[in-house]
């Protein structure tokens, strides 16, 4: 199973529970607002990586998808932070991250508890 079949049945699976969203940037400073309501998925990227640029679209792609299927009962954020970035460091550690790309499923936690976030790749 690719990761763009991942995303298509997460989309379908929680399409009864999301509102529109768009891929947001995120980072240690606005982590805990858009990890602590609801469900992210995080796509972790190096700017140097080739799977993660060809993987870029396909990401932007599901998370139209899902804003096509919004009923606005739940919150749920595709996200993607440069995890080489210094803003990101503490995001970057707490998940794991060790490889790139990386993705990690979260179902509302606060950056001091992050154990809770599933890896995906």
């Amino acid at each position: 199973m690719t990761v763009a079949d991942c995303l298509l049945l997460l989309i379908v699976c929680c399409q009864s529970l999301v509102e529109g969203t768009e891929v947001v940037a995120i980072n240690d400073a606005n982590a805990d607002d858009y990890l602590s309501s609801g469900f992210a998925l995080i796509d972790f990227y190096a700017p140097w990586c080739g799977h993660c640029q060809t993987f870029a679209p396909q990401f932007a792609e599901a998370a139209a998808e899902l804003k096509a299927h919004t009923d606005g009962t739940e919150k749920v954020v595709l996200a993607t932070t440069d995890g080489t970035a210094a803003e990101s460091l503490k995001l970057h550690d707490s998940m794991r991250v060790d490889e790139y790309p990386a993705m990690r499923w979260c179902v509302c936690v606060l950056l001091a508890c992050r154990a809770s976030c599933r890896r995906l790749l």
